[in-house]
Parts: C-alpha cells; sequence; structure tokens
C-alpha cells in the first residue's frame, strides 16, 4: 500500500549518513516515482521477482519469465539492466 511507505524516512537515513544502498524491488508492488526517486539519489536497483511467491519449483521458463517481467518494469527507469536478483 503506497500510503504505509517509509522510502521517505530511510532515504533521508542513507542520506544523513552518505551511504547507498540496493534495493530489491517486485514488479507487482513497485510505483513509479519511488523507482526515480531511488535512482535520482544514486542507489542501486535490483531485481526481486513480481510478487511473493514460492518460486523454486517453477518450471525454468516460468521462472524466466517473472525475471523479465520484472525486469521489463524496472529497465525505464535505469541506464542498464539489473545485476542482482533475490526471490522472495
Amino acid at each position: 500500500n503506497k500510503t504505509d511507505t517509509m522510502l521517505k524516512e530511510v532515504l533521508t537515513l542513507l542520506k544523513q549518513h552518505s551511504a547507498h544502498a540496493t534495493f530489491f524491488l517486485s514488479s507487482d508492488y513497485v510505483h513509479g516515482s519511488d523507482l526515480k526517486q531511488l535512482v535520482n539519489n544514486g542507489h542501486e536497483i535490483a531485481n526481486h521477482l513480481p510478487k511473493d511467491h514460492e518460486y523454486a519449483s517453477l518450471p525454468r521458463a516460468d521462472f524466466e519469465r517473472a525475471l523479465e517481467q520484472t525486469d521489463a518494469v524496472l529497465a525505464p527507469y535505469l541506464a542498464g539492466k539489473t545485476r542482482w536478483f533475490r526471490a522472495p
């Protein structure tokens, strides 16, 4: 839920400590304005698959589609492809 985000507070804390972070984002839950803010503040964006779901038992093609789905949502905000992914 967009109203439940603590992104502003997290970004403020990171900035106060001159720190950068890698944010693993799920394409079903991410908002473009948040992505833009993360990238503009110099943070790395990574793939966390579309949603919280058990992916280990999926056929390889379905798993790859899930990775590609999230990469497609993240790509317009990035200079290149995501380097990392983390399964939910």
